[in-house]
Order: structure tokens, then sequence, then C-alpha cells
């Protein structure tokens, strides 16, 4: 690697030797801001269609604490879907179940 007594130097070099050399510096860095949104998106689209909610977020949809809904499902009023702690409610089950408390 060049040394040069200018850092801004060694470091041009550097970023200049780390791109395919089709793209700009510009280009590259519009690419990779791109890629980081649609990661995001991804994320995000994949979080918000999932019909089944964790008690925190059941307590934020229905406006109760989780530990109204814990009591709820422990009496039997509300039904759970799955497994030990790996408890999530449907979002049509949490609305059968605020529907009959009369909210």
């Amino acid at each position: 690697m060049l040394v040069h007594k200018s850092f801004n130097l060694v470091y041009s070099l550097r970023f200049h030797l780390a791109w395919p050399l089709e793209y700009t510096r510009h280009e590259w860095i519009l690419k990779g801001q791109a890629r980081k949104r649609k990661a995001e998106k991804v994320v995000e689209a994949a979080t918000v269609q999932s019909p089944y909610l964790s008690y925190e977020e059941a307590a934020e949809y229905t406006n109760l604490s989780a530990v109204t809904l814990w009591r709820a499902v422990r009496d039997g009023r509300l039904r759970p879907a799955g497994p030990g702690k790996a408890i999530r409610f449907h979002k049509g089950e949490l609305d059968r179940f605020m529907y009959s408390r009369g909210r």
C-alpha cells in the first residue's frame, strides 16, 4: 500500500480500489443506500403482514395491559395460538375478545 503524508490520499486510494471501476464513487454510494432501503422495506413488510401478535403487541393493539391479557388466557376467555412461551394471538381472536367485553 502506498503511504503518503496526507491521510486523505491514503483513504482516497483505499476507497477507489474498493469498488468496481464501472461505477463512480457517487453511484456506488447511492447503490448501497438503495440496497439498505430495500432491505428495510422487506423487514417492515414482513412484520406488518403477520396476523399474529405477541403479548406486548396484543396489549398495544387492544389498549389493555399484558397482565390483563395473561389473566384472560388463564381464565379461558382468550385463546392463544402457539405452544409454551411462544404464545401469539391472532388478530381475529383479539377482536372477538374485545367484542365480548363490549369495547
